[in-house]
């Protein structure tokens, strides 16, 4: 079964005259009866960016508005592809199996088979600190931590939600 499905558009996420940014998220298995599975985007003011994210296993996202991907994994989006696609924009796209552990059981942890997920994430994309979280003292370096509560490897950062 789809972790997400709608009657409509956009089964994980729908988007409409707003700017969107996600960090390190994982969308899997999403589907909509209308268009947009994984991600939808409904008017040419909105834009979506992906920053070491995975969207995979959901059927082909639409975007009327802008799409960003950077350093993200992307099921049926190869960087020559977004590269002949208007309105997509992508920087170090893949779009190879993320390999992940066991997403039928909600298990979406990386593998050490997830080549093209492990260490291919880029730490300026990860949000601030902004209340000082690992109690360094400062609001201004990066969130130090993934999902599950592990410590990010200092200065290499996995896609997805959880650092392997």
């Amino acid at each position: 079964d789809p972790q997400n499905s709608t009657s409509g558009r956009g089964g994980a996420l729908s988007n409409f005259n707003s700017v969107s940014r996600f960090v390190n998220c994982t969308l899997y298995n999403n589907t909509a009866a209308s268009v947009g599975g994984g991600v939808y985007q409904s008017d040419d003011r909105s834009t979506m960016t992906y920053d070491n994210s995975i969207v995979w296993n959901s059927s082909t996202a639409r975007s009327a508005g802008h799409m960003y991907l950077n350093n993200t994994i992307h099921q049926g989006m190869s960087q020559s592809q977004c590269d002949n696609t208007a309105r997509w924009t992508c920087t170090n796209q893949s779009d190879v199996n993320p390999a992940l552990a066991n997403p039928t059981l909600n298990n979406f942890h990386l593998t050490s088979s997830s080549t093209d997920a492990l260490n291919y994430g880029n730490p300026s994309y990860l949000i601030l600190d902004l209340i000082d979280l690992d109690g360094d003292g400062s609001t201004v370096d990066p969130f130090p931590y993934d999902l599950d509560g592990s410590v990010r490897q200092n200065g290499v950062v996995d896609r997805g939600c959880y650092e392997y």
